[in-house]
């Protein structure tokens, strides 16, 4: 099911089609989000600048080898103001 993933502040998300609010971190040396509860908790997810705004990257290939499929391609999401 595809949803938005909303950062909500420093160390809670939610999924837009969800109200489980869950927590995460941010680290700025591996250029990661740690999703630590919830339901991206462990999923691997990077950080990239793309046409000049942060987005959030779920590889394909780094989630299917921890056992995850989540899409046919990466997944990205976009920041988007409210």
């Amino acid at each position: 099911v595809a949803s938005d993933i909303v950062l909500l502040n420093d160390s809670q998300y939610k999924l837009r089609n969800q109200s489980e609010v869950s927590e995460y971190k941010f680290s700025a040396t591996a250029q990661r989000v740690l999703f630590i509860t919830g339901p991206l908790k462990g999923i691997f997810a990077k950080t990239v600048i793309s046409a000049g705004a942060p987005a959030i990257v779920l590889p394909k290939k780094e989630n299917e080898e921890l056992g995850y499929r989540l899409a046919e391609a990466d997944v990205w999401a976009f920041f988007k103001r409210q």
